[in-house]
């Protein structure tokens, strides 16, 4: 396995991604009803395999790093239906071979057909610990956002250099599309004022569906410049 920098991680991991999404857009749209989310992850991990940083899928060599789906991570204080379980994982083995460092690689939330974000009443409400933000939003974008925030920086289980947030739609209408722009300036900005300069490796990252552009978008979240999604008027 190749051993690659920061800078180099980003870029073949964006690589990654946006043939990724490409992919699984156009199977999306051939095969309708029948897309589920298990194809998305299938692609993304092959994807992200094939540029030999994070591992190579099947696991077939004992040193890793390794890819694995469905990653159990313990985090207290959170709701049954929001426990943490990036749908994706790179994991760095220990000096000793004998388990997995809690420092690692990459984790990845990914949805398909997901909501953006979730009750309006709880909308842009900051809360002291993420947890209570996550469960007051349920299953959303946002919240995949949010525990991706809590990959990069906690240590109950594992710490991540990289997180990323993949979402798939087949289609979205202006409304939509301006909740989705508004939501990720929202967490975009509490990246930015977030204290000791954590979060910095989150990644959001969508075909976006919209007439003007068919085409994968990708956005660190902690810029500082105000995100403007393609199409957004």
């Amino acid at each position: 396995m190749k051993n690659c920098n920061l800078s180099d991680k980003k870029k073949k991991l964006k690589k990654a991604l946006v043939s990724a999404l490409k992919v699984a857009f156009k199977e999306m749209v051939i095969i309708g009803d029948h897309y589920k989310e298990e194809n998305l992850r299938y692609v993304v991990m092959s994807k992200i395999s094939e540029v030999n940083c994070f591992g190579n899928f099947p696991n077939l060599d004992d040193k890793g790093p390794h890819l694995c789906f469905d990653n159990y991570y313990k985090y207290e204080g959170l709701k049954k239906d929001s426990e943490l379980r990036p749908d994706i994982v790179s994991l760095i083995k220990t000096p000793k071979g004998t388990g997995y460092s809690v420092n690692s690689l990459l984790s990845v939330e990914l949805k398909q057909k997901g909501k953006i974000s979730g009750n309006s009443k709880n909308k842009g409400v900051r809360h002291i610990d993420l947890k209570d933000k996550i469960n007051k939003l349920g299953s959303c974008i946002e919240s995949d956002i949010i525990k991706s925030r809590i990959y990069l920086t906690k240590k109950d289980t594992f710490t991540f250099e990289i997180s990323v947030v993949i979402h798939l739609v087949d289609k979205i209408n202006p409304d939509e599309l301006v909740q989705l722009n508004r939501m990720l300036n929202r967490q975009r900005k509490e990246l930015v004022e977030s204290k000791g300069g954590t979060n910095k490796n989150l990644l959001f990252a969508w075909f976006n569906p919209s007439p003007s552009m068919k085409k994968p978008e990708l956005i660190w979240l902690n810029q500082t410049d105000e995100i403007k999604l393609g199409g957004v008027e």
